[in-house]
């Protein structure tokens, strides 16, 4: 065999090597994605269910403990989901606190998903449905829970819903604190409007 012979054979034998090591890379993030959507989807259940139940939504977890937070402060609105609180799996209780689904919830006046308060409200439920039927009809707060199709969409955004749910699959930085109310859906994402979510609560 001659040089240019090995030459290429060794070239050739490197390129397959390197699509190997690419193609797993992408299986590995893709099927990372769909485990990650998963559990995005399940948290989306798991919200809708509590707020059957409890007539609210919960506050965010603001401490990494799984648990809702402290929301006194009706500003309060982004946080890690509060998986412990809604009595999903340990395996969505990441150790990594960059790896927790992170969650927001719409908080307005007179429509606040987390204390719903209604003074023609007589039940727990229908404060919940007056404050859902508030926030489906209030006009655009860039501060409220946004879902777009990219970040640079996140400007461009005309509506908000009741909740989101993101499970990073890539995590960076990232703090409640420092949390923007913006979530990109072409990641790991699950929301409902509070149109969706009155018809749910009322339905049940």
């Amino acid at each position: 065999m001659s040089l240019l012979e090995v030459a290429i054979t060794l070239t050739v034998g490197a390129l397959m090597t390197v699509a190997g090591f690419d193609w797993a890379s992408s299986a590995r993030t893709g099927g990372a994605s769909v485990a990650a959507q998963a559990s995005a989807d399940a948290a989306r259940e798991a919200l809708a269910s509590f707020a059957r139940t409890n007539h609210r939504l919960p506050c965010p977890d603001l401490a990494g403990t799984g648990l809702e937070g402290d929301c006194a402060d009706a500003t309060v609105r982004v946080g890690w989901l509060p998986v412990v609180t809604l009595g999903m799996s340990d395996r969505n209780l990441a150790t990594d606190l960059l790896k927790r689904p992170r969650y927001a919830v719409y908080r307005g006046t007179g429509a606040d998903l987390v204390h719903p308060a209604n003074a023609l409200a007589v039940t727990t439920a229908q404060a919940l449905s007056f404050s859902l039927a508030a926030a489906a009809s209030a006009a655009y707060d860039n501060a409220q829970p946004i879902v777009a199709r990219s970040s640079d969409d996140c400007a461009a955004a005309s509506a908000n819903v009741a909740f989101v749910v993101h499970v990073p699959v890539d995590p960076g930085r990232w703090t409640p604190s420092q949390a923007a109310s913006c979530f990109v859906s072409s990641q790991p994402t699950a929301s409902e409007t509070a149109a969706e979510l009155l018809a749910e609560v009322t339905r049940s």
